[in-house]
């Protein structure tokens, strides 16, 4: 019987980048899809999305982006309840 693959949720916190790359490697993680709407951070910029699909790639951890699918902006009117995006219509 085949096992279904595990899908985890993280964030990277203010960790240094070399930390967050050794909690990946720690738990086995093949592949980060990152759902950030605006991947990109002031504080952190090693975690800005070019950085990290770099950094990840380097380390041999595929980075998938899903900001527009499944990021916490959306322009679809429809999917926005008294100014909150309204997660069951996306």
């Amino acid at each position: 019987m085949t096992s279904l693959p595990i899908l985890y949720t993280l964030g990277h916190s203010n960790h240094s980048l070399e930390r967050f790359l050794e909690l990946l490697r720690l738990h086995k993680i093949e592949t980060v899809g990152d759902v950030r709407s605006q991947p990109y951070s002031p504080y952190c910029p090693h975690f800005n999305r070019e950085a990290l699909q770099i950094a990840l790639l380097q380390n041999g951890i595929s980075y998938l982006f899903f900001g527009r699918e499944l990021g916490a902006r959306t322009e679809d009117t429809s999917c926005i309840i008294e100014g909150r995006v309204d997660y069951d219509s996306l």
